[in-house]
């Protein structure tokens, strides 16, 4: 176990792999992706809280830290369970995103007071991992629709050894704010990891909002999927 993590409060093993294991402390939490040979520090933002236990959501990919406190801090584990330490090492690994939800917002209800809970909203971008065994001269993630046309692109990329991020937030890049027409729709897209010429696929799955009708999904305006997403870049 790892010394700077204090007294030992609970583990747990994950429900999908079981190489997985998530550990609580008085400090602090860690996992490890072979059964306990070695511990990484487990949520770089988790304030320094005592975690007595985890709870993992079995459709949802999400860990729930348990700290006991005023608050609670949840992790997207989908790419975690994924690791290896074969994957690690090797040239190149593309992970298996998790499913994004295109989740709207309701109306605006007003301003309680002190009295109004505000609680963070679910992500509304696609979150792809891959990681480098070596260090690599390029390496570029593209996501295209069920008919093989490009959406986006995302170019020099770092390349370096390790774990590498990238957050799409599930805009074509060619389609800015307010330009208007159609959303983008529910379903299967192909993500495509290129590394020195060398490609993996994986597929990421994008579900439609599941409190509104099939008829409400269809009729979503540019205007209203442009306030979905947000922002962004």
């Amino acid at each position: 176990m790892p010394i700077e993590a204090g007294v030992t409060r609970v583990i747990r093993e994950d429900i999908v792999n079981e190489n997985v294991l998530y550990l609580g402390c008085e400090f602090s939490a860690w996992v490890s992706i072979d059964r306990g040979e070695s511990w990484t520090k487990f949520g770089g933002d988790l304030p320094t809280v005592a975690v007595h236990d985890f709870a993992q959501h079995p459709l949802t990919g999400d860990v729930v830290v348990a700290t006991h406190g005023r608050g609670a801090w949840i992790a997207d584990v989908t790419a975690l369970r994924q690791w290896s330490v074969d994957a690690i090492k090797a040239q190149a690994t593309l992970y298996r995103p998790n499913r994004v939800v295109m989740w709207r917002n309701g109306p605006t209800r007003g301003d309680n007071g002190p009295r109004q809970f505000v609680g963070q909203n679910p992500s509304r971008s696609a979150h792809v991992y891959f990681s480098l065994g070596e260090n690599a001269s390029q390496a570029k993630v593209t996501i295209s629709d069920i008919k093989g046309r490009e959406l986006v692109e995302f170019r020099d990329l770092p390349a370096t050894k390790g774990l590498h991020h990238v957050e799409w937030n599930l805009r074509p890049a060619n389609q800015g704010r307010g330009r208007g027409g159609g959303s983008l729709a529910a379903g299967d897209y192909l993500v495509t990891l290129n590394v020195d010429g060398d490609e993996q696929k994986q597929t990421l799955t994008i579900d439609s909002d599941p409190s509104y009708t099939v008829n409400d999904q269809n009729s979503m305006t540019q205007e209203e999927f442009e306030a979905i997403v947000g922002e962004g870049d």
